[in-house]
């Protein structure tokens, strides 16, 4: 590894063109994206994976990064990889809730692949039903719920803690 560039330096250089110097970047941190992954506990089998997304975190963070800010690239970098790390594993929760993988190829997934069930299953009061359809079966967002009924964030997340709170329970029977 050729550390002889400052990230000053290597970023300038990006700018001009220079295909090395972006070589350069990408070998310099690849140590932190491991020691990243490697913090969140990612599974071998999912470890290349976060590696690319980690390579192309570092691709927007050259993109985005701002010389005269406050923030060093090295920190700038290092919170765009941790967040879109953190959004993929909160996201990889939504994807792969409830599936059954067998070991035969051959299988399907199991049929509720999908999260969202019919409303009546719950006993859910109105509002709560509402936030359930919202985050549910069209994957609002708790700002984009708050925002299309018109309520405080902070009720929304209370709500939605409801609402969670009584599928778990509805699971466990």
């Amino acid at each position: 590894m050729n550390h002889q560039y400052n990230d000053s330096e290597l970023l300038y250089l990006i700018d001009e063109g220079n295909d090395l110097a972006l070589t350069i970047l990408y070998e310099k941190y690849k140590g932190l994206i491991h020691k990243r992954l490697n913090s969140f506990k990612i599974k071998d089998k999912n470890y290349e994976d976060f590696m690319q997304e980690g390579l192309m975190a570092m691709h927007v963070a050259i993109n985005t990064y701002r010389p005269y800010s406050r923030k060093t690239f090295h920190k700038y970098y290092d919170l765009l990889l941790q967040r879109r790390i953190m959004n993929i594993l909160r996201k990889e929760h939504y994807y792969f809730f409830q599936v059954v993988i067998s070991d035969d190829l051959s299988e399907q997934l199991h049929e509720d692949f999908c999260p969202y069930h019919p409303v009546e299953e719950f006993a859910f009061k109105p509002l709560e039903e509402a936030v359930y359809d919202l985050l549910m079966k069209y994957h609002y967002r708790p700002t984009e719920i708050a925002k299309q009924l018109q309520l405080p964030i902070k009720k929304t997340y209370n709500v939605i803690y409801a609402v969670r709170k009584k599928i778990d329970q509805y699971n466990k029977k």
